[in-house]
């Protein structure tokens, strides 16, 4: 049960954006997985901190920036959040010099973190922006303006204003004088992932900020993040692992610090606790919506309770990936196929499990095969959405290299693979995980997955020519290669603004009684409402409390939903 019903649950948020900075570091886990990656943060050199979302990693770069700001024998912390970005998605089919505006939209963020750190240690900069004739006022106009994609002449002075060098002087005219040795630069929610564009400039700008009193630091995704041609990992920057493997052995003890200082609950069995550990698949957001979820489940028995609470949630984490589609269009038919891949990897591991009594065989190796490149495309998706642990790839001979995967232990709880007793056994369950791994991987193809004409028929979603119809050949393609004609592109942004309320990752009976007893239907409803909450006001069994808290959930899920 929860001991005290009268801090709004406050434990159970989420989102570290959203968490008091107090409570942020009193809830921190003191383990030496979290401190590595606080060392890394805090250590010289660019640093791509990775993971899937809901790992931590805006927790780790808020926790790194308030202890670093407050002692003098650490670097000097900027931390900057690029959430936003999306916004900026429509220049890219509007605006001749959208790469400029983004470039210069990086930069002017840079720019209020480094007036919101001076403030905070009561350092005046101020010459440094009258020396090139630019106010604050300016720089916030710009960044208003640029989300809202309405730049103007005044705003186009700021872009030859504001420089990577202009930026570089102004950190260490900062380091100079807080009476720091270096700086970290902490730019949180970089995986642009909407706009491939953007992502490229974004990691030049990143390039280039990379000085000898300068470290970046960028939170990205797993599989997906494309950096570009001039990033190279190794060489431009480290990557660190934030998403903690669910089969390491400080796993639970991990969870558990999680428990202890996060969740204030008691009288809660053990061993369910224990399954939940590893239903959250080493993401500390899903350990805290699952318990949330139990603990408020009206189901009858701890049995009916927890299979529910799995279930909702599989569904849950099948909607959000499948989501990937109404951002991605041009990649529907690849994720889409993609998860009817995930599907029988899971049936795969299941039939494997059916007579391995002394072990447990989890790890699915598909050998490589650079013939379908697609399908490289397909898994890397699984891998962003956290359904799959990408594991240390495993040679069979010249030519045989398999890439191994670990799948998400909830929907290896749900298809029964750690159920080998009949009725419900949670101390059973836990023995079944508790197994010796079998190191050897279930060994497949992709044509062995999935049937060999769906891999070899993979395919873009392409639009067509606005002027003959042809299929486009690929997603660079300026011209149509059949009438000549310009191929006019599309806003992902402006089309995901259509989605409808019942394709989002909300609970079934939020989306319910927002549909039944509200004029929202889509998320353009929700963003051009002017009081969502007195939009939401009118919805049955939804009170003052309750409805500001799905005002401020469904505005979260949606800047999460088009990260």
């Amino acid at each position: 049960m929860i001991k005290d019903k009268d801090n709004d649950n406050k434990e159970f948020e989420e989102r570290a954006d959203y968490i008091d900075i107090n409570n942020l570091i009193n809830w921190t886990v003191d383990t030496p997985f979290y401190q590595k990656i606080q060392k890394k943060i805090i250590e010289r050199g660019a640093k791509l901190i990775v993971g899937p979302r809901g790992t931590g990693k805006t927790h780790q770069f808020r926790y790194a920036y308030f202890n670093c700001l407050n002692s003098n024998t650490k670097p000097l912390p900027l931390y900057i959040s690029f959430g936003k970005y999306y916004h900026l998605e429509p220049l890219l089919f509007k605006s001749a010099n959208a790469i400029t505006v983004f470039h210069t939209w990086i930069l002017a963020k840079i720019c209020l973190a480094v007036i919101d750190t001076s403030d905070a240690l009561k350092n005046d900069i101020s010459e440094i922006f009258s020396e090139r004739d630019i106010e604050l006022s300016e720089i916030k106009d710009f960044i208003e303006n640029a989300e809202r994609n309405l730049i103007n002449t005044s705003n186009d002075q700021l872009i030859s204003k504001i420089s990577i060098q202009f930026v570089i002087n102004l950190i260490e005219n900062l380091i100079k004088k807080s009476k720091r040795k270096r700086c970290i630069l902490l730019l949180d929610d970089a995986a642009l992932t909407l706009t491939p564009d953007y992502m490229i400039e974004f990691f030049d700008v990143f390039r280039s900020l990379k000085t000898q009193y300068i470290s970046p630091k960028a939170s990205v995704y797993p599989g997906t993040t494309q950096y570009g041609p001039r990033f190279h990992i190794g060489q431009d920057a480290e990557e660190v692992l934030a998403w903690l493997n669910v089969e390491d052995e400080n796993y639970s003890s991990f969870m558990s610090e999680i428990l202890h200082k996060r969740l204030n609950i008691s009288d809660l069995n053990n061993d369910i606790v224990e399954l939940f550990k590893y239903a959250s698949f080493g993401i500390p957001r899903a350990f805290i919506t699952l318990l949330r979820a139990f603990i408020h489940s009206n189901g009858k028995t701890t049995q009916q309770k927890f299979n529910k609470v799995i279930e909702n949630q599989k569904n849950l984490l099948e909607k959000e990936y499948l989501s990937l589609a109404l951002k991605l269009p041009q990649y529907k038919s690849i994720i889409r196929i993609g998860y009817d891949f995930y599907e029988n990897v899971i049936s795969l591991v299941e039939e494997a499990n059916k007579h391995n009594p002394s072990e447990k065989k989890i790890h699915i190796g598909i050998l490589q095969d650079k013939s379908t490149p697609k399908t490289s495309r397909m898994i890397k998706f699984l891998v962003e959405a956290g359904l799959l642990y990408q594991i240390q790839s495993l040679s069979d001979g010249p030519d045989r290299i398999f890439d191994r995967y670990i799948p998400h232990y909830l929907f290896l709880l749900n298809a029964k693979v750690f159920t080998h007793t009949k009725g419900f056994n949670p101390k059973s369950m836990l023995d079944s995980i508790s197994k010796k791994t079998d190191k050897r991987p279930i060994r497949k193809q992709y044509n062995t997955v999935l049937d060999k004409n769906v891999i070899e028929n993979l395919k873009l979603d392409l639009p067509s020519c606005n002027n003959c119809g042809t299929e486009r050949i690929s997603e660079d393609q300026k011209f149509c290669h059949n009438c000549g004609a310009p191929l006019i592109g599309q806003s992902t942004f402006e089309t995901t603004l259509k989605t409808k309320i019942t394709d989002l990752p909300l609970p079934k009976w939020q989306i319910d009684v927002i549909l039944r007893d509200t004029n929202l239907k889509t998320i353009e409803d929700i963003y051009s409402s002017q009081n969502l909450a007195k939009d939401l006001k009118n919805a049955k069994g939804i009170g003052k409390v309750r409805t500001t808290n799905i005002d401020k959930l469904v505005k979260e899920l949606i800047d999460e939903f088009l990260a």
